[in-house]
């Protein structure tokens, strides 16, 4: 089997660097929430706090073993469906009131 095409390490960092990210995006949304008083703001921020959690997880899972791989799918799995449905949120709360 072949050297690996990337390093520990930079893997690692850039998910720390795109979860750094996330918890900026969280902190913009959660502002501009406070700002408008707008409520679908709070999933935007909500949604990318869990961005962060799953970078903070998988990266900490990697560098220390945390989780097996198989475990760190199916976590990452379930961190996807919820950040999907925290966006679709808004979009469906008003649509379920109106078919009521």
């Amino acid at each position: 089997m072949g050297a690996p095409m990337h390093d520990h390490a930079t893997t690692i960092a850039l998910i720390g660097l795109a979860g750094l990210l996330s918890l900026a995006l969280t902190s913009l949304a959660a502002g501009a929430w406070n700002r408008t008083g707008n409520r679908k703001l709070g999933f935007v921020a909500a949604a990318f706090w869990v961005f962060f959690a799953k970078a903070a997880l998988t990266a900490y899972s990697l560098w220390t073993g945390f989780l097996g791989h198989e475990d760190l799918e199916l976590a990452g799995a379930m961190l996807d469906l919820l950040i999907v449905a925290l966006l679709a949120a808004p979009f469906l709360g008003g649509a379920l009131r109106r078919a009521a």
